[in-house]
Order: C-alpha cells, then structure tokens, then sequence
C-alpha cells in the first residue's frame, strides 16, 4: 500500500507540476497578446502620423498656404483698384465733356 500511495503522491506531483507550467504559459501568453496589441496600436498611430505628415506637404506643395493664397488673392485686388481709379481720374473730365457736349447740342 506503501507503494500505491508513494505512486500516487509521484501522480499528484507531476500533475501539480503539469498545472504550473499550464499556468505560467497562459500567463506568458497574456502578456505576449497584450505586448503585440501595445506594438500594434504604436504602429497605427506611427502610421497614421507619418501619413498625416505626407498629407500636409503635399497640401502646402499643390495648394499653397492658406496665407499665400490671401496675399496673392489680396494684391490682385488691391491692383484692380489702383486701375480702376486711376482711369476714373484721368477719363472724369473727358466723360463731363462728353455728357456736357450731347446734353446741350440741339438737333435741328
């Protein structure tokens, strides 16, 4: 009985063991899954980073800044006017002449 009890105290044990290592690589294996979602998430953000900077140089290098586009936009503007009022000046007389000359000429 001696030895049925030092065989089964033998069967316990390796069945303890067993239980441990079973344990210990569960416990492996959660931190390897949680350590390749860490690696994962660093990635995409890593990703999404570098293309958003991708993104940005090609906006500034097609479109131009938003304040290039004002300026240039603004200049024109600012040109446009100069011209038109500098015609205005010099044409004023010329047109109150003109409406001066058909307003008072009488067809007979």
């Amino acid at each position: 009985m001696s030895q049925r009890n030092a065989n089964f105290n033998k069967l316990f044990e390796a069945e303890k063991t067993a239980s441990n290592i079973v344990q210990a690589a569960k416990k492996e294996r959660v931190v390897k899954i949680k350590k390749a979602q860490e690696d994962a998430e660093n990635e995409v953000v890593t990703y999404q980073q570098t293309k958003e900077e991708d993104f940005q140089t090609f906006k500034k290098e097609y479109l131009g800044e938003s304040t290039d586009q004002e300026t240039e936009i603004n200049t024109k503007r600012e040109k446009s006017l100069e011209f038109v009022n500098k015609m205005a000046d010099e044409n004023e007389q010329k047109v109150i002449d003109y409406l001066f000359e058909k307003c008072c000429e009488v067809a007979v």
